[in-house]
């Protein structure tokens, strides 16, 4: 370990200790897992649940369209149908696994009146079957979403609308929330490069996700970019998940990090 690492290591702690630092990473970003054997829809939810997830829950249109590019794109277009975490009792109550709200219209989801079935994703669309029968699967963990946004702003006008829309621009705790930020901006699509919440302190050199330091890294040529040559604002490319430095007052797209409310 050289001076210079020790001297921040030091300076990092100082800093939590006397609270200017506060950790902020409880939540985790939300991450699916490649289609699993075939199941009935109770023995894919249970299995789930037992790993700490649950059969997948789409929260907006958004999502339906990344689930449909993920199940083609991680199964080589040969799984035809995978669950969904939605099932419809007879008496027409509609609900996820998870608990959360059903926001889609039931037509558009296709799910007939006085049936009890469980929805799956089949052939890109919405079908529902027998919960008895047998079908891909699909969990996902975490409790935060990623949600790119197309419009330009500085880093501090991306860091005040991601606060006032959602949580906060985007951190990358660990190699867990890197993999969940590469299949995202990888199956949606995205290119170019988008702010996320890193920055460096002006002080001490060091760069932090606002007001946390920085764990795991994955950085541009495997270095952290150090003053007094480095801009003190970073984002990522999508094409490569690498991050490097910027210019805070360049516009960019940018990624807001936003909380999955609990049911």
């Amino acid at each position: 370990m050289n001076f210079t690492t020790t001297v921040m290591m030091i300076l990092v702690f100082f800093l939590l200790c006397s609270g200017i630092f506060q950790f902020t990473f409880a939540s985790n970003l939300r991450i699916f897992n490649h289609p699993s054997e075939d199941k009935n829809w109770n023995e894919a939810r249970r299995e789930c649940n037992e790993k700490n997830g649950s059969l997948v829950t789409l929260y907006d249109d958004e999502d339906a369209t990344f689930m449909r590019k993920y199940v083609t794109k991680s199964s080589s277009g040969f799984v035809s149908s995978v669950w969904l975490g939605l099932t419809k009792t007879r008496t027409n109550v509609t609900t996820w696994s998870n608990g959360a709200p059903f926001i889609f219209s039931r037509s558009s989801v296709n799910l007939p009146d006085r049936e009890q079935i469980c929805e799956a994703m089949d052939k890109n669309t919405w079908k529902g079957f027998t919960c008895s029968g047998k079908h891909y699967f699909m969990c996902y963990k975490g409790d935060t979403r990623i949600r790119v946004i197309n419009r330009t702003a500085t880093w501090e006008e991306a860091l005040d609308y991601c606060e006032e829309n959602y949580i906060s621009l985007l951190w990358i705790k660990d190699v867990n929330d890197q993999e969940a930020v590469k299949q995202w901006l990888e199956v949606s699509g995205y290119t170019g490069t988008f702010w996320i919440g890193l920055r460096q302190s002006i002080m001490f050199g060091f760069w932090i996700w606002k007001d946390s330091p920085v764990l795991e890294s994955n950085w541009k040529d495997d270095k952290a970019p150090e003053m007094p040559f480095s801009n003190q604002c970073g984002v990522i490319n999508a094409t490569d998940n690498k991050w490097s430095d910027e210019n805070c007052f360049n516009k960019h797209p940018f990624i807001c990090a936003e909380k999955i409310l609990k049911y």
